[in-house]
């Protein structure tokens, strides 16, 4: 298999960034109850920081090989929600969001699913990691029920947008691991 840079789903095409998202992203990251479960958003987030960070998301996939997924509607074209995987010696660290209007429809779930197929394939990781704040109960469960295992750390981060002290939980995943959750679920992809 090889690996894809633009991917599409029912209802979603993941591309890679285009400087023009920034408003799309500075939407979705500037909504309180979602810049509350990410490490580095203030809240109110300042529009030239989701221009900022739009361009690094760009550089990076050109200077180290970073897989940055934008989402967008089929049906209308906005740009809703991101997955970063940074790989770094076979393991690709996930982050990401989807707007929070767009929560609870299924989307991430949607767009991380053929992500985290592809990159096994292509056998570009072995394993993914993502690090979560211990209240984020939505993403947790969306980890769990892809089959990442979860592990407490003693870390614990200082949220930009409210101040708040989280501690981390580290979740992982490795490719045996994906086969078998995937297995039971949707033996299409096998």
């Amino acid at each position: 298999m090889e690996e894809k840079r633009t991917i599409e789903t029912e209802r979603l095409i993941l591309r890679e960034p285009r400087e023009s998202d920034w408003q799309d992203i500075h939407k979705g990251g500037n909504h309180i109850e979602i810049s509350k479960n990410l490490f580095n958003l203030a809240h109110p987030w300042p529009e030239q920081e989701a221009k900022d960070m739009v361009n690094l998301s760009i550089k990076q996939i050109k200077e180290i090989g970073d897989r940055q997924y934008f989402f967008q509607l089929k049906k209308t074209g906005e740009v809703m929600g991101n997955i970063r995987v940074g790989v770094l010696d076979g393991v690709g660290d996930l982050c990401g969001h989807v707007r929070f209007e767009y929560q609870g429809e299924g989307y991430m779930e949607e767009a991380l699913k053929p992500v985290i197929e592809m990159l096994f394939k292509c056998n570009v990781v072995k394993e993914f990691t993502a690090y979560l704040f211990e209240d984020n109960e939505k993403a947790r469960y969306l980890f769990e029920k892809f089959g990442f295992e979860q592990k407490l750390t003693e870390d614990y981060v200082v949220s930009k947008s409210n101040g708040k002290n989280h501690r981390l939980v580290k979740y992982y995943l490795t490719k045996p691991k994906w086969r078998k959750e995937i297995f039971k679920k949707d033996r299409t992809l096998l």
